[in-house]
């Protein structure tokens, strides 16, 4: 299957139609769709987009847009906040800054300041660290679902015979419902766990944990004692709703919903796989950049 072909610094051909569904059929089977998007997925190693995300908070939905610059590997984002915050800038480049961000607040006292991505004032009112940006921890959560439930697939995996349109391409719509999505008892481990490691571990929103703990402050990274049983969710969701481009096969948006509703939605817009960064791109002094 052909992948994108950078010829430029910002200019990507994607593949022809016939290039990139030569093996498909009109009406693939929902699974061999899904493996083959990871795999296309997968493969990207830098990126640009528009983001627009949806996440609910404390009961909210929170909306956002940005600008986003990303560099799989090494890891290296650049986000610039159109909404709600327009111009505010966030840097991380593995390896520098004290393996901090540089942000930008783009608002008074109008200084530059450094924090930890993982920390409570990053992770205010977000679902996700600058670590999930990208495709990386989406993937790897869809990926979980298809081993797990390999079993299973052909009653959760519900492929729209009708294309829809998103970014003027033909997309396809793929609804993943699973039905084993609750809460369950889990009790903490000998050493102790945060809520970021129990996320990774089962597979799961820490976010979703955090809830459920009375009076959380927010804090994912302390180790919770051993002994101490939370209420975790069973899998990441109830349902996924999945948009994916019928001709370069990139997942283009995802709707995730829990047991009560729309839980985060994220669409990448205006995305532009495997370009080209110039040298200086994740620095702060980068023309245009406003640190």
């Amino acid at each position: 299957m052909a992948l994108p072909r950078v010829v430029s610094d910002r200019e990507v051909v994607l593949p022809q139609p016939a290039d990139a569904r030569s093996a498909m059929a009109a009406d693939p089977n929902p699974a061999d769709l899904l493996r083959r998007m990871l795999v296309v997925v997968n493969d990207v190693s830098t990126a640009t987009y528009r983001l627009v995300k949806q996440e609910r908070v404390n009961g909210k939905l929170n909306v956002d847009e940005a600008a986003v610059k990303t560099q799989a590997k090494p890891l290296k984002v650049y986000i610039r906040q159109i909404r709600p915050t327009e111009g505010m800038e966030v840097l991380y480049v593995t390896g520098t800054n004290g393996n901090k961000m540089l942000v930008n607040p783009a608002a008074f006292p109008w200084v530059n300041i450094s924090l930890d991505p993982g920390g409570t004032r990053a992770r205010a009112g977000r679902h996700h660290t600058v670590y999930s940006v990208g495709f990386q921890r989406i993937t790897g959560i869809i990926a979980r679902q298809l081993q797990d439930y390999r079993n299973e697939l052909d009653k959760m995996l519900r492929l729209d015979p009708n294309p829809v349109v998103f970014d003027g391409r033909r997309c396809w719509q793929m609804q993943i419902d699973n039905p084993h999505f609750r809460f369950i008892p889990y009790t903490v481990k000998a050493g102790g766990e945060s809520l970021a490691d129990l996320g990774l571990k089962l597979g799961v929103s820490e976010q979703m944990i955090g809830e459920k703990i009375p009076a959380f402050n927010g804090d994912y990274q302390t180790p919770i004692p051993a002994g101490t049983v939370l209420q975790v969710p069973a899998t990441y969701a109830r349902r996924m709703t999945l948009t994916i481009d019928q001709v370069s096969l990139l997942l283009v948006a995802i709707s995730i919903y829990d047991d009560q509703s729309l839980y985060e939605r994220y669409e990448y817009h205006d995305l532009k796989p495997n370009v080209t960064f110039q040298p200086n791109e994740f620095t702060p002094e980068f023309k245009g950049y406003g640190y």
